[in-house]
């Protein structure tokens, strides 16, 4: 057996209190059971039977009519299902409308009569029937009394058939001007295609329906807004109409049910099921409806958070469903099943993705719980919040009387039992005047280090976004040397943070650390330097600051030591009056951040260099057929653009050297000609600034084989002499 769910969705409207005699509904349906009995043409057949209790009692049993074309006519008395309890009251009868005495509603309770049949054989038109004269209530939408008629069809020529059974609610009361759906449900035995219909209820045989008021018909049976709105899909089976008068409505809804007929290549109606139904409409929802959607506040486990005031519920680490409780059933058409109605957020307020809502509809398209199935299971302690949100399909969730739920409507989880590692930034340095290195401590017992991932490293330039620069993946390595893509550390500083990833999840980043930014307003060439500034150091609380002299280390570097005037310690970020050496030479100046109650790590900023100019060197006179030029106009006139030294052809070798004011070296060549001479630039092509340079020309001599050494100044001059 094969079960198929096929919808009937309907958007009601409201109702007056008419009194009803007898019927609120009937459906009618038959199975074949000849496959279990070993009996051919063995059939079981089910009428089930809503009674207003205002009416006459029910009878004891019921007798159908079975008629064809092919065989004599025959009468099937149908008994009380044993196996069902009698009298129950219609279920959800009274989910959005209170029913009952002084409301104007009717209480419907469920009977159901059931019995088997042999059939003579096999026929096309097998007609199974119920009449009761007399027994349709008095509704607004017929005219008189008609009798009341339910009949279903049986082709039994292309084989056994059974017939669609309804498994939906039959009879409900709803309230005007709201948005329901109601979901007409059926199982399917034997894999045949289903068409969903609106029928007209029945008063005889031969499809003799009954008289229907001015406005109303079979296929618009209810008091629409706007008027004839009904539209019906009778592929899918969807219902939609919106009610806008109370009143008691009749109404049927028929189910056919086709089989392909390979020998004759089409398809052969083989038969149907019919409900026909009384539908109440009320002024007014009940106060539980009317809340929208709410939380059931008695499920299992849920509870009002004391501090946050919101209903909480607890779950553990490594969860990955979340079960919610709704006081009343939430309408399943409104449910994007992609998830999209419900947004989760981490204990680090970052987006949880979710996979898909599981609404465990019921046969009437409602549920009153939904699972939220999460892509990963929880797996961080905290409080976690998932709120509703308008999702894929234009709407937040409705309940089953219409009533929506309110977007961002917010439910805390409490999540327990995950480990929890503890890593911590600690420090932001600019190593050697060239880029920042970040640190961190980790205290690898709060988690399992076989399941270490990566630590991912984020740099946020000049206060912009945080973008991931790097990872390291040794467990044991903590710190990371921020070599690529760094702009210049002289003119920007740069903030840090660290994510530890384990088992493959986010554990959420570390608090962020902005590295120290030295700047000042001096020269270039003056021992004394005004505003000295720099920005204030976040590693840790009241930091010292210590401004720190480099002196030269004879191989390029420098040496820094505690600068010793009063206030090198200082706590704020200024220190207005740096004096320096007097000995010519170059030096550097740097800020250190020092942790006052912890020297573990040290903070050091980017270099500011200065210098103080060596006095000039007297210049060697060369030999007189030897002419080395004092300045020269690199300019592009083609006049005196480079440094030609006249006579130089007539030595074996030249090597030549500039160096700057600093005595740092800018140009060298061990193979010097005027054919190829220096024209003021350095050794990667850029142009050098005006100013005097300092040579030292070293050539051999071919007459005396003697290494002879010129040292001078030469000034580069590019808006000429």
């Amino acid at each position: 057996m094969r079960k198929i769910l096929f919808s009937v969705l309907f958007s009601m409207v409201a109702f007056s209190g008419l009194q009803a005699s007898h019927i609120a509904g009937t459906d009618l349906a038959y199975r074949y059971i000849g496959d279990s009995t070993g009996i051919a043409h063995h059939y079981e057949l089910i009428f089930r039977f809503y009674r207003d209790v205002t009416g006459i009692p029910a009878p004891t049993s019921i007798s159908l009519n079975v008629n064809s074309t092919c065989f004599p006519a025959r009468t099937i008395v149908l008994p009380f299902d044993p196996l069902v309890i009698q009298g129950q009251t219609a279920p959800t009868l009274n989910d959005c409308v209170d029913v009952g005495p002084g409301t104007g509603t009717v209480i419907s309770q469920l009977y159901v009569y059931r019995n088997t049949i042999i059939l003579n054989g096999v026929c096309a038109d097998w007609r199974f029937s119920y009449t009761c004269g007399g027994c349709r209530n008095p509704t607004t939408n017929v005219v008189g009394f008609p009798t009341y008629y339910i009949e279903v069809l049986l082709n039994n020529t292309l084989g056994p058939n059974s017939s669609p059974i309804f498994v939906s609610e039959p009879v409900r009361a709803f309230c005007i001007n709201r948005p329901f759906n109601w979901q007409q449900n059926s199982i399917e035995f034997d894999g045949d295609s289903l068409r969903f219909d609106l029928t007209s209820p029945l008063q005889g045989p031969n499809n003799n329906g009954v008289p229907f008021q001015p406005a109303f018909s079979a296929q618009q049976p209810f008091a629409t807004t706007p008027p004839q709105s009904l539209s019906v899909n009778r592929a899918s089976g969807i219902f939609s109409f919106t009610l806008g008068t109370t009143g008691n409505y009749a109404c049927a809804i028929k189910i056919d049910e086709y089989r392909f007929d390979s020998i004759n290549n089409g398809w052969v109606l083989i038969g149907n099921s019919v409900r026909d139904m009384q539908i109440t409409v009320a002024t007014n929802c009940n106060n539980s409806a009317q809340a929208g959607v709410t939380l059931n506040q008695n499920a299992p486990g849920m509870y009002i958070d004391p501090v946050t005031g919101l209903p909480t519920v607890d779950y553990s680490c490594q969860d990955s469903l979340i079960t919610m409780f709704f006081a009343v059933a939430i309408d399943c058409f409104s449910i994007s099943p992609d998830g999209t109605d419900f947004r989760l957020t981490d204990p680090n307020g970052d987006p949880v993705p979710i996979r898909s809502l599981i609404p465990n509809c019921d046969n009437d398209n409602a549920t009153q719980t939904i699972q939220v199935d999460l892509y990963h299971p929880f797996r961080v302690n905290g409080t976690y919040f998932i709120y509703s949100k308008v999702g894929t399909d234009g709407n937040t969730l409705f309940n089953k009387c219409g009533f929506d739920m309110q977007e961002f409507d917010t439910i805390a989880i409490n999540v327990t039992g995950c480990f929890d590692p503890q890593l911590n930034i600690e420090n932001v340095t600019i190593f050697e005047n060239q880029y920042p290195i970040a640190q961190w401590a980790v205290d690898t017992s709060t988690f399992p280090t076989a399941d270490f991932n990566a630590y991912e490293v984020f740099r946020s330039d000049a206060g912009g976004p945080f973008v991931m620069v790097g990872t390291v993946t040794n467990l044991m390595q903590w710190e990371f040397e921020d070599q690529s893509g760094v702009p210049q550390v002289n003119t920007d500083n740069y903030q840090y943070r660290i994510r530890p990833i384990i088992r493959g999840r986010n554990f959420g980043d570390t608090r962020s650390i902005v590295s120290i930014l030295l700047k000042s307003d001096f020269a270039g060439m003056d021992t004394n330097i005004q505003n000295l500034t720099w920005n204030a150091y976040d590693g840790w609380v009241n930091p010292e600051y210590h401004v720190m002299l480099g002196l030269p280390d004879g191989a390029g570097g420098f040496n820094f030591s505690l600068h010793t005037q009063p206030g090198s310690i200082v706590t704020n970020q200024n220190w207005f009056n740096f004096k320096g050496p007097e000995e010519p030479g170059q030096y550097a100046i740097r800020v250190d951040a020092h942790n006052p109650t912890n020297n573990t790590w040290i903070a050091q900023s980017n270099w500011i260099l200065f210098g103080v100019l060596p006095p000039p060197i007297p210049p060697v006179i060369p030999p007189d057929e030897l002419i080395i030029p004092n300045v020269f106009t690199p300019n592009g006139d083609g006049v005196n653009d480079r440094f030609e030294i006249k006579g130089i052809e007539s030595y074996a070798s030249g090597e030549v050297a500039i160096f700057s004011r600093w005595g740092q070296k800018v140009y060298e060549t061990t193979n010097y000609s005027n054919g190829n001479p220096w024209e003021g630039t350095d050794m990667s092509g850029n142009k050098l600034a005006d100013g005097v340079y300092f040579y030292v020309i070293k050539l051999n001599n071919q007459a005396t084989l003697q290494l002879e050494e010129y040292k001078g100044t030469v000034t580069i001059s590019r808006g000429g002499l």
